[in-house]
């Protein structure tokens, strides 16, 4: 399941070194490029509207990557589904590179 795989690592913290994200300063600045988002071996939690949604990985049965027109932009999103929730995830979203 290489799409899990890609997915699991363009959402972990391994993508800080790409974007050379530098956590010297301590844990807030780490904290702050997680933003909305927590992981765990076997997957993640979004909160959201102070609402919070975990999706493990193996429970992922599809992604669909889409973009937004909002006219003077536009906007990526990500629609992750797994068997027992649907969540969308935008470019906007804290904690997103």
């Amino acid at each position: 399941m290489k799409i899990i795989q890609d997915i699991k690592d363009l959402l972990s913290p391994k993508t800080w070194k790409q974007a050379d994200l530098k956590f010297q300063k301590g844990i807030s600045d780490r904290e702050k490029c997680l933003g909305n988002f927590e992981y765990f071996d076997n997957g993640f939690r979004i909160i959201e509207n102070q609402k919070s949604s975990e999706i493990n990985w193996a429970d992922i049965q599809e992604i669909i990557a889409y973009k937004v027109d909002l006219y003077t932009v536009d906007e990526i999103r990500l629609k992750i589904t797994s068997d027992k929730l649907t969540i969308t995830i935008s470019e906007d979203t804290s904690g997103t590179i």
